[in-house]
């Protein structure tokens, strides 16, 4: 593996090249580049569990380092130590970008993910309460091994979901989970500046299966990577990956409910 001073001076030819720079600024970008790099492969690594298999973590971790690119004229200006909270947005904002541009999902599998959506809102409001994971299986008419499948066709539309509260929505950079975090944080979108949102989520979360809120609150708020999530509950990547897809579409339902009474209003 490439240790990050290789790295750092790979990115500032790189930059030099682009730019048309001077020796001096170059350099910068090195020493820049050298302090931000890891902010990088962490921000990379938490999109191992939102994103399809076939793309490859290399990928986006090139668009990443674009996006730290960006983020050195602001820093030239700026360069106070509270620049690693805007460098982490950027890199982050470009990631989710290529996943935006990357995304070629086929009609049948968006259909799948409004299926699912629409399935868990019929049983709630039958029953009055969360839908289970049988539930869902048996309304869906699928046997375990078709629900494993449609659960990771499901996937690549669930990595943004904890990201962005709406589909084609601009995003600030800043994930739902760190607005759940830290309620005086503030939102770009005017709907989840909405308290009454956020504590529907809040209490969605709580109703959510122990094991299901286990799971994000490492993921998200723990920075557990995948595998050491896996490792804690004795299950398989590809099962974590399944309860997380479960956990996400849940919560999108909550938001999307509120979304529409919001607007009905």
């Amino acid at each position: 593996m490439i240790d990050n001073a290789v790295a750092a001076r790979r990115v500032s030819d790189v930059y030099a090249r682009a730019k048309n720079s001077d020796r001096a600024t170059e350099e910068r970008m090195r020493e820049y580049a050298l302090r931000f790099l890891p902010i990088v492969k962490s921000e990379v690594l938490r999109f191992k569990m939102r994103v399809p298999r076939h793309i490859e973590l290399e990928e986006l971790h090139g668009v990443a380092i674009c996006g730290l690119m960006k983020a050195f004229d602001r820093y030239q200006q700026d360069g106070d130590d509270s620049f690693g909270a805007y460098v982490r947005k950027r890199v982050r904002g470009s990631i989710l970008d290529e996943l935006r541009r990357l995304d070629s999902l086929s009609r049948t599998a968006r259909k799948k993910a409004r299926l699912y959506d629409q399935t868990i809102q019929h049983i709630e409001q039958r029953e009055g309460r969360l839908a289970t994971q049988d539930e869902i299986q048996s309304e869906l008419g699928l046997d375990e091994r078709e629900f494993d499948q449609f659960l990771e066709d499901l996937r690549p539309i669930t990595f943004f979901s904890i990201d962005e509260v709406r589909e084609n929505g601009e995003s600030d950079g800043i994930s739902l989970s760190e607005k759940l975090e830290d309620p005086g944080d503030v939102i770009a979108s005017e709907k989840m500046e909405n308290s009454e949102t956020l504590g529907l989520v809040r209490e969605r979360l709580k109703q959510l299966p122990d094991v299901q809120q286990k799971i994000l609150h490492m993921y998200y708020f723990k920075d557990f990577r995948l595998a050491e999530i896996a490792s804690v509950f004795n299950l398989s990547e590809g099962r974590i990956c399944q309860l997380h897809t479960q956990a996400i579409r849940s919560l999108r339902v909550t938001l999307q409910r509120q979304f529409r009474q919001e607007e009905a209003v």
